[in-house]
């Protein structure tokens, strides 16, 4: 039987002995050419580092592989029919070795006796000769006849587009280049030119290769050719190869190229070359105008229509104008310019009604050099720009800066004087001294003008809120002398006034006698003047001389009847001292004596102070009394009156946030000018008040359906005041942003915002409610006012607070209690004075953890800091929490003590105090206290229905006097609304009116005037309709 095994085969065995034998030879011949490639891959890498060392290497290197390659890929000639140009194109090197002569392949193998080491054109071609050996002579010679001389090569790359030219040609690497060279200069056909005119020819072309291609391209007007220069320019420049811009040569180049740019329609392109010549540094102002800016930047913002849709792009190309317009001069400009001032302008306007005010101020300064006359309005409209903007530290700026030297007129002074002194005030104070002695510098050199007292006193004392420096104010007040003070002030009377204020103010009483003596020596009438003698009435106040406040008062009268206006106003820090130490009744008798035998008239903030009076009372008959005393006794019923009604109903009467929004829709329909600013920020503040909205979208709706207009102050708003921040702070609260309110702080302070425990307070809030366990950044804020010398304490006690509410309560209460005490023990011993926040805290934390006797003593230790007359249960939360701990205890007597005083205190009608009270009772039914009998508990339970029994009796009077009281203030301002509407009419009906009458007519007056001539005629209708709303 045959083996089924394979036989090998003759060949099999004649190649196994061949391999056998040959092994040693062809092992020797690989390692030799592994060696040999590997000292050419050395070469190649020390060539290619002394390449890249060299200084030209980046403009040139790559930019001449990326040129051979794209010239081989375009030539006409190489791609119709050349298989060496298609071998080269898809880097078949196997075709183009075939293509050679036989001279020429040897040529490029190199020479035996090399030393093992090759060239680099060698190593190319190493490994394809055996098969382009193989290659048939026919196709060879094909390629070879198809011939391309320099002519032909330059009409091809004319035609190469552009964006091939440019793709990736500073990223080519040195070794690519290396390697195409040496592949197309070595082994090319004869079409190629020689190496040293190739590499000529299509090496990056030198500086001023550039401007004779830029020059030859504006004259030709060819697209490609302009393509070419362009980038080149744009290449060079931004490898910083390129001349500096005070080259003559290149800057008009530059120029020309640009211009041509525009004329053919290429705005983008010269738009680029521009701004690469502006960011490479200073230029000369002539040579900046000779690339025609003006009409590129006119150009662009022309090229979109400002609308909402187009909005954001309109703001890119108003950007790239403002880039375009403020190059760096090497010298400022001198002579005007009509053109670049006109366009200047145009920039700033379309800057401010778009809020990119990043470079407004550059922006400014250009137009100002090139104004010439125009420089003064340029300067009060800028002024007036930055004012609405409430960039009021700027307005100072400038205005010290620039606008003494604009040649302002008298007219222009004026105009503008009052918003610089009011931005003094509103940027906390800024720089008074220097802005009055600037506006005294102004008034001198025009000659015929004054200051105006107004100015002088806002400034004087925006100077002493500063610095409480009386004796720098003299200094002050000495220069106004020169040449005299009637010769530098409008009334200088009331400069006399303010300086006596300001004396008493420092304790200078000597001072203040001899400014009145010399007062009244300069003008005798002052002896008896309102405003001045009611300084002096101001301070005896203080000093509880009611006798010498009386006579003051009496001589202001001995001249006639004096001013209304200024009469009342010196009375309100009278009244107001004489309210903190007397009773309502007695302030009530006070003002009236005054109002009625000395005619001092009724003012908003006396009407306010007594409805305050009344409110804290609770007294809703008297408060009615009093306002209907007030409009019968001639005082005009305004918004003020509005708002101390709207406070009145919230505070004291705690009206629900739907009852005091349609109280307060009735009043503005009634009459718009009941309602004013501060109206729509009482309101705002009731609807973020309510506790149950606070962070959720319903904020939101309570403040839309309010009508008001939104907060305004904006993230740039370098003067926003304590009272704006603290409501837009609250606002970003309400809504679920605590980001944007610490944001809003930390502004505020930068802008050099007055420091304020309440905005400090809201901000440490803020930050724990963005991240509730990232107590560093708390402290970190704290510790930056402290840092300033603030008081911070009663901050600290709030974080403390945060803290202790978060000790866990453990089943020992004793180790919750020690937990606690220790913590509290620590901040003692720190200095830091522990605050009713903190011990409410760990007052709820030893209740929580059943440490009852705990809690009690803290609650009480909190009534001690509290002080004063204020015992247990001062506040809310000190009552809920002994309230809670003698229910789990059970304990009769502090039940019934702590209902007593809840009943006796202002809260007994908050919701929260019935709250309290019916937990306190769950809480007696399920007390685990040891000893406690069932009769204890029927006590117990006893005391707390009476006391619910009795705050829901008092809930439901204060609900009666609400409505009361809202009826009431319905009916006298409906009253004043239609005695408006009557006066109204009766004023426009007469020939000659009494100028007395109505002096300042309401905005709805109009609206009501019909109202008032169907009074007598039957007009029932209208008027209860009028009732019914």
């Amino acid at each position: 039987m045959s083996s089924s095994l394979p036989v090998p085969s003759k060949a099999a065995l004649t190649a196994l002995r061949g391999l056998a034998v040959g092994t040693t030879c062809t092992l020797a011949l690989v390692v030799e050419d592994r060696r040999r490639k590997i000292n050419n891959a050395l070469r190649v890498i020390e060539n290619g580092q002394k390449i890249k060392s060299a200084k030209r290497y980046r403009a040139g290197g790559g930019a001449l592989a990326v040129a051979l390659e794209e010239e081989a890929l375009w030539d006409p000639g190489l791609l119709a029919g050349s298989r060496m140009g298609l071998a080269l194109q898809e880097g078949d090197l196997r075709s183009a070795e075939s293509a050679l002569s036989p001279t020429t392949r040897k040529s490029s193998l190199g020479d035996e006796n090399n030393g093992g080491v090759d060239t680099v054109e060698n190593m190319a071609l190493d490994g394809v000769e055996t098969e382009s050996r193989a290659r048939e002579k026919p196709e060879a010679e094909a390629a070879i006849a198809v011939k391309s001389d320099a002519s032909d090569i330059d009409y091809a790359c004319s035609f190469a587009p552009n964006h091939q030219r440019l793709r990736n040609a500073s990223s080519t690497s040195i070794q690519d280049s290396s390697r195409l060279g040496g592949m197309l200069f070595k082994s090319s056909p004869r079409w190629f030119l020689t190496n040293t005119e190739l590499i000529k020819r299509y090496a990056f072309p030198t500086i001023d290769e550039i401007v004779a291609q830029v020059h030859e391209a504006c004259r030709t007007r060819d697209g490609r050719q302009i393509a070419t220069a362009l980038r080149n320019m744009l290449e060079v420049m931004g490898q910083r190869s390129a001349p500096d811009n005070l080259d003559q040569s290149w800057i008009e180049a530059s120029a020309l190229l640009c211009r041509t740019c525009q004329e053919e329609g290429m705005l983008e392109d010269a738009m680029k070359l521009l701004l690469a010549v502006i960011a490479r540094g200073p230029l000369e102002e002539s040579a900046y105008l000779r690339h025609e800016p003006f009409a590129l930047i006119r150009s662009l913002l022309g090229r979109t229509e400002l609308s909402e849709e187009t909005r954001s792009a309109y703001q890119l190309n108003l950007d790239a104008g403002i880039n375009l317009f403020l190059p760096t001069f090497t010298a400022r400009p001198t002579d005007p310019d009509g053109q670049m001032y006109v366009l200047g302008r145009e920039l700033l306007e379309l800057s401010f009604s778009m809020d990119r005010l990043q470079r407004i101020f550059g922006m400014y300064r250009r137009c100002n050099l090139v104004a010439g006359e125009r420089s003064e309005s340029l300067t009060s409209w800028f002024l007036t720009k930055l004012y609405e903007k409430r960039d009021y530290k700027s307005v100072v700026k400038v205005f010290l800066s620039t606008y003494a030297k604009s040649s302002p007129t008298a007219e222009s002074l004026h105009a503008i004087g009052d918003m610089i002194v009011e931005s003094v005030e509103l940027g906390h104070n800024y720089r008074p001294e220097q802005v009055l002695k600037t506006l005294h510098s102004i008034c001198s050199d025009l000659g015929d003008t004054k200051l105006s007292s107004h100015w002088v006193i806002k400034l004087l004392v925006s100077h002493w809120k500063q610095h409480h420096d009386f004796q720098a104010i003299e200094t002050l007040f000495q220069e106004l002398q020169t040449p005299s003070l009637k010769d530098s002030v409008y009334r200088s009377d009331n400069i006399y006034r303010i300086m006596v204020e300001l004396a008493l103010e420092a304790g200078e009483r000597a001072k203040a006698d001899s400014y009145f003596a010399a007062a009244t020596a300069a003008n005798g009438a002052l002896a008896s003047d309102v405003r001045l003698l009611g300084v002096f009435a101001r301070f005896r106040a203080k000093d509880g001389d009611w006798a010498a406040v009386r006579a003051t008062f009496e001589a202001m009268k001995q001249r006639g009847r004096p001013k209304h206006k200024a009469y009342g106003q010196v009375f309100v820090p009278v009244l107001k001292a004489y309210a903190d130490t007397h009773t309502v009744r007695e302030t009530e008798a006070f003002l009236k004596s005054y109002a009625d035998e000395l005619e001092v008239p009724l003012c908003s903030y006396m009407v306010t102070l007594m409805a305050k009076q009344y409110g804290a009372a609770r007294d809703v008959r008297s408060l009615i009394s009093w306002l209907d005393y007030s409009s019968r006794a001639g005082f005009p019923v305004d918004a003020a009156f509005t708002n101390a009604i709207l406070v009145r109903c919230r505070r004291q009467w705690k009206f629900p946030f739907r009852d005091l929004r349609t109280l307060y829709r009735k009043l503005r329909a009634l009459n718009p000018d009941f309602v004013d600013k501060h109206t729509e920020q009482v309101m705002a503040d009731a609807a973020l008040l309510d506790s149950k909205h606070v962070g959720c979208s319903a904020a939101k709706g309570r403040l839309l359906s309010l009508r008001v207009d939104p907060n305004k102050l904006s993230f740039r708003a370098k003067g926003a005041q304590v009272e704006d921040l603290v409501f837009a702070m609250k606002e970003a609260l309400a809504v679920g942003c605590p980001r944007r309110a610490v944001w809003l702080y930390k502004r505020a302070l930068h802008l050099g915002m007055p420091f304020s425990q309440q905005t400090l307070r809201l901000a440490v809030q803020a930050r724990l409610r963005a991240a509730p366990t990232d107590y560093h950044g708390a402290y970190a804020l704290i510790q930056a006012a402290q840092a300033k010398g603030q008081d911070v304490h009663s901050v600290i006690n709030q974080l403390l607070a945060k803290q202790l509410g978060e000790i866990s309560c453990t089943t020992n209460p004793t180790k919750t209690y020690e937990t606690v005490r220790a913590t509290l023990a620590h901040y003692r011993n720190c200095g830091i004075p522990l605050k009713e926040p903190s011990l409410h805290r760990a007052a709820l934390t030893c209740l929580s953890a059943g440490h009852i006797r705990g809690a009690i003593t803290y609650a009480l230790e909190a009534a001690e800091v509290r002080g004063g007359s204020a015992g247990p249960c001062f506040d809310v939360h000190n009552f809920k929490i002994l309230l809670a701990a003698y229910a789990e205890l059970v304990d009769v007597a502090g039940l019934q003590d702590t209902v007593d005083r809840a009943l006796a205190s202002d809260y007994k009608e908050d919701s929260a105090c019935r709250t309290a009270l019916r937990h306190a009772r769950v809480r007696v039914a399920h007390s685990r206290a040891w000893g406690v009998t069932l009769q204890q508990r029927m006590r117990a339970r006893a005391v707390l229905d009476e006391g619910i029994r009795r705050v829901v009796e008092a809930r439901r009077r204060r609900r009666d006097e609400g409505k009361l009281l809202e009826a009431a203030a319905m009916r006298i301002m409906r009253r004043a609304a239609l005695d408006a509407g009557w006066k109204k009419e009766e004023k426009k009906g007469s020939e000659t009116g009494d100028e007395d009458g109505v002096a300042d007519g309401f905005l709805g007056a109009e609206y009501f005037a019909p109202l008032g001539r169907e009074l007598d005629g039957g007009g029932a209708a209208r008027v209860a309709a009028v009732e019914a709303f």
